[in-house]
């Protein structure tokens, strides 16, 4: 949950916040990740197992994640002590 809900607070904050927030929501690499995360979510509901393939594809989606925030995160720390 804190997934979804940390691009939502920042979008509130001060302006490189703001700036992050809104990297993040256009990101596809935050969408995959959410996506295949919640994918991996619902298959261990519906199963009521973790299959064998799971882990791989939980990983696959963790990485996507990890790179979503050095992509979408890290440029924007350019943004703090300048003019707006």
């Amino acid at each position: 949950m804190i997934h979804l809900a940390a691009p939502c607070i920042w979008l509130s904050g001060s302006e490189v916040m703001r700036l992050t927030g809104q990297a993040w929501l256009k990101s596809g690499f935050y969408w995959s990740h959410i996506g295949i995360m919640a994918a991996s979510l619902l298959v261990i509901w519906k199963t009521r197992t973790i299959a064998v393939w799971l882990p791989v594809v939980v990983l696959l989606g963790e990485l996507l994640g990890r790179a979503g925030f050095f992509v979408d995160t890290i440029h924007t720390a350019a943004n703090m002590g300048g003019l707006y």
